[in-house]
């Protein structure tokens, strides 16, 4: 029997407010869960490994609970780095070479793409799905309420800018 190819779906979390998961955190959970119905449809060993806030949601499904959780060190505040470092052991055991990252689509997910890439893995591009009212939700939570929300035509420059090849 031929082994399953391997890919790792790695969620990183967004917006830490005092009561997780947050609104992003949950659009997140979202996105990883229909990322790995597909694929696991497509014949992969899915492997999900995210950081608490998201695992807090998927934690409540039958069949998408992570894997690997990432934790904060006490109340340390966990990086991007610290997240890409602390599951680095557990892929590596895995012998997962394909990552998916999944991650907020505006100023976050680039930055993990290329930690991972860094770190010496292959990551693989999967558009990560918003709508307006997600896009609107993440904003929210980005910034101050008395900031500005941006305009449908400014959402619309940043799901372009989603679309870009990984540099």
């Amino acid at each position: 029997m031929e082994e399953k190819k391997k890919i790792a779906i790695v969620g990183f979390s967004f917006a830490l407010v005092e009561n997780e998961p947050n609104i992003c955190n949950i659009n997140l959970a979202g996105e990883i869960k229909r990322i790995a119905r597909i694929k696991r449809s497509q014949g992969y060993e899915v492997y999900i490994v995210s950081q608490w806030e998201i695992s807090k949601v998927l934690e409540k499904t039958e069949n998408f609970k992570p894997k690997f959780t990432v934790y904060r060190d006490d109340e340390k505040y966990l990086s991007s780095d610290d997240v890409v470092n602390k599951s680095l052991s557990y892929l590596k055991e895995k012998n997962v070479k394909d990552i998916i990252i999944v991650a907020n689509p505006f100023i976050h997910l680039f930055v993990c793409r290329r930690l991972f890439k860094e770190a010496g893995f292959t990551v693989l591009k999967e558009k990560i799905k918003m709508t307006e009212e997600k896009i609107t939700a993440h904003m929210k939570a980005m910034h101050k309420p008395e900031d500005p929300i941006p305009t449908k035509a400014e959402i619309d420059g940043m799901i372009e800018q989603m679309t870009e090849p990984i540099a």
